[in-house]
C-alpha cells in the first residue's frame, strides 16, 4: 500500500520535506474524509428511506464533497499541492455550511455542526504553505458566513435573541482563538523547518568542505612524497631560477628608475614608502627627502580635501585616477595625475602603489583652450548677427542670444526644436531646397522669413556651411542677419516706383 501511495505522490520526490509531508497528510486525509462521507451518504440514505423528508438535501453536498475529494487527489498526483490544499479547505467549508443550511433535524444538532468549522481552521497549519495570511482569510470568511446564516435562518431555529448573540459571540471567540493558535503553530513549524533546512544546508556544505579538505590533504601528501623524491633536481632548478630572478630584478629596476613616470608606494595612513628616481626630475625632491613624510605635505591646499576623499575611497577598494597639484622644491606647484591600486592584507587596507604622471603642460594647454573658448563665446554671444547650428535631422543644437531680439524667444526655448518650426510657412519648402544645396556643397546667401510668436514674420538672410565628422554629415552651422528693415524699405521703394510709373503711363 505504501509503495502505491509513493507512486501516486511521485511528483513530490524533489519537493522540500515539509511540502512532501503535507501532501502525504492531505492524501491520507482525503481518503479518510472520503470514507466518512461515503458512510454518511449510506446513513442518510437509510434515514431517507424511513423519512423521505429528511436526508435527501444533506446527501447532495456529501456527494459533491466526494467529487471535490477526487479532484483534490488528482491535483496532488500532478504536484499542484497549493491548489489542492486550498481546494480541500474551501470544499470542506462549503460542504460543512451546506450541511448546516440543509439539515432539517434538531436545531441544536444543526448548530453544533459548526464545530467542524473550528476543526478545519485548526488543520490549516498542516495544510497551508507559503504565507500564513490564508488562515486569517479562512477564519474571517467563516465568521462572516456564520453571521449571514444566523441572519437568514434564525427564524427557523426558534432561539431567543440573547441565545443567538451568545451563540455568535462564543463561536466567534472560539474561531478567533483557534485561528491565533493555528497561526502560531504554523509560524513555529515554518521557522523550525527553515532553520532545519539551513542547518542541513550548512551541514551538507561542511561535509563537502571536509571531503574537499580530505582530498586536498591526500593530494598534498602525494605531492610532498613526489617533492621529496625530486628534491635534488628541484634544488638545481631553484638555483637557476634565483639567477634568472636576479637578472629580471636588475632589468625591471633599470626600467623603473629610467622612465619619466614615477612609481610610488604609500602605507595605510598615507606615509610615503617609496618613490622612483623620476620624482627628483619631476619635483626636485629626492626619495630620501620624501620618505616617511605624509603625502598631504606636498599637496596644494585647494586640492587637499578632494584628494583625502579619493584616498578614503581607495581604502574601500574604489579605483579611479586623480588629478591635482603637488609642490616642487622651488615652492611652485605642478599638475600631476596618479593611478593607484589598493593593497589589502587579510581584507584590511594596508596601503597603495601607483604611477604618477606629469600633466602640467596638458593642463596649461586645457586652461588656455578654455580661456580661448570663453573669449570666442563672448564674441559670438554679443554680436548682432545670430550664430546657429543644427544636427543632421534639422534640430537646433545651438543659437546665440541675439535670436531674442529678432524672434522674441530665448535660446533655451529654441534649442532642441526643429529649425523649420521657426520658418514662415510660405518659405519652408524653399528653405528645404536651399538646405539641400548646402549639404551638396553649394554655398550662397539665403533670404527667408522667420515666423514670430505673434503670427507676424521677420525677414532674415543666412549663410550656412555643412558640418562633417569623419566624412559623415553632422548638420549645418551659419550666421543669420536680420534684414527686415532694409527689406521693408526696399519693398516700399519698389511700391512707390511702381505707383509713379503707373501715373506716368496714364
Amino acid at each position: 500500500m505504501r509503495k502505491i501511495i509513493q507512486k501516486m505522490l511521485s511528483a513530490y520526490e524533489k519537493a522540500d520535506a515539509m511540502t512532501a509531508m503535507k501532501a502525504r497528510f492531505i492524501f491520507y486525509l482525503c481518503l479518510a474524509i472520503g470514507a466518512v462521507l461515503t458512510a454518511a451518504v449510506v446513513y442518510t440514505s437509510i434515514l431517507h428511506l424511513n423519512n423521505p423528508a429528511y436526508g435527501y438535501r444533506i446527501r447532495v453536498p456529501m456527494l459533491g464533497g466526494l467529487a471535490v475529494l477526487s479532484l483534490i487527489i488528482a491535483l496532488l498526483r500532478r504536484g499542484r499541492f497549493r491548489t489542492a490544499s486550498h481546494l480541500l479547505m474551501t470544499g470542506a467549508f462549503v460542504v460543512i455550511w451546506s450541511i448546516i443550511i440543509n439539515d432539517r433535524g434538531d436545531p441544536l444538532a444543526r448548530l453544533d455542526t459548526i464545530i467542524f468549522i473550528a476543526a478545519m481552521i485548526a488543520l490549516t497549519p498542516i495544510i497551508v504553505v507559503g504565507k500564513g495570511y490564508s488562515i486569517a482569510v479562512y477564519t474571517l470568511l467563516n465568521i462572516a458566513a456564520m453571521y449571514l446564516f444566523m441572519l437568514a435562518y434564525h427564524p427557523g431555529l426558534e432561539l431567543s435573541k440573547h441565545s443567538i448573540w451568545e451563540y455568535l459571540a462564543d463561536n466567534t471567540s472560539a474561531m478567533l482563538f483557534v485561528a491565533v493558535i493555528s497561526y502560531a503553530i504554523f509560524t513555529i513549524n515554518r521557522r523550525t523547518f527553515d532553520q532545519t533546512v539551513r542547518l542541513n544546508a550548512e551541514l551538507f556544505r561542511k561535509n563537502e568542505e571536509l571531503e574537499a579538505t580530505n582530498e586536498e590533504l591526500q593530494a598534498t601528501i602525494e605531492e610532498l612524497e613526489a617533492t621529496n623524491e625530486d628534491f635534488e633536481a628541484q634544488n638545481e632548478e631553484l638555483i637557476a631560477a634565483e639567477n634568472d630572478l636576479r637578472q629580471s630584478e636588475e632589468k625591471y629596476r633599470g626600467l623603473v628608475e629610467n622612465i619619466n613616470e614615477v612609481i610610488y608606494s604609500i602605507d595605510e595612513t598615507g606615509n610615503i614608502l617609496y618613490m622612483s628616481p623620476g620624482i627628483e626630475k619631476m619635483t626636485g625632491f629626492t626619495l630620501e627627502e620624501m620618505a616617511g613624510e605624509n603625502y598631504t605635505h606636498f599637496i596644494h591646499p585647494d586640492d587637499l580635501t578632494y584628494l583625502v576623499n579619493d584616498f578614503d575611497e581607495l581604502s574601500h577598494g574604489v579605483v579611479k585616477p586623480s588629478e591635482y597639484r603637488v609642490k616642487t622644491k622651488t615652492g611652485d606647484y605642478i599638475w600631476i595625475m596618479t593611478a593607484s591600486r589598493p593593497i589589502f592584507k587579510n581584507g584590511i587596507f594596508a596601503g597603495a602603489t601607483g604611477v604618477m604622471t606629469n600633466i602640467h603642460q596638458r593642463r596649461l594647454a586645457e586652461e588656455t583652450l578654455r580661456e580661448s573658448e570663453e573669449k570666442y563665446r563672448g564674441l559670438v554671444e554679443n554680436i548682432n548677427e545670430i550664430v546657429y547650428s543644427t544636427d543632421s535631422k534639422g534640430a537646433v543644437s545651438y543659437v546665440s542670444p541675439a535670436i531674442t531680439k529678432t524672434l522674441g524667444m530665448a535660446p533655451e526655448e529654441i534649442i532642441g526644436s526643429q529649425f523649420l518650426e521657426f520658418i514662415y510657412p510660405e518659405d519652408r519648402e524653399y528653405l528645404l531646397s536651399r538646405f539641400q544645396r548646402v549639404v551638396d556643397g553649394i554655398f550662397e546667401p539665403t533670404e527667408y522669413r522667420l515666423a514670430l510668436p505673434s503670427g507676424d514674420f521677420r525677414w532674415v538672410r543666412s549663410n550656412s556651411r555643412p558640418l562633417y565628422a569623419d566624412g559623415v554629415f553632422q548638420g549645418v552651422s551659419g550666421i543669420i542677419t536680420d534684414i527686415h528693415e532694409s527689406k521693408m524699405a526696399e519693398r516700399k521703394i519698389l511700391q512707390e516706383k511702381a505707383f509713379a510709373d503707373a501715373i506716368i503711363d496714364t
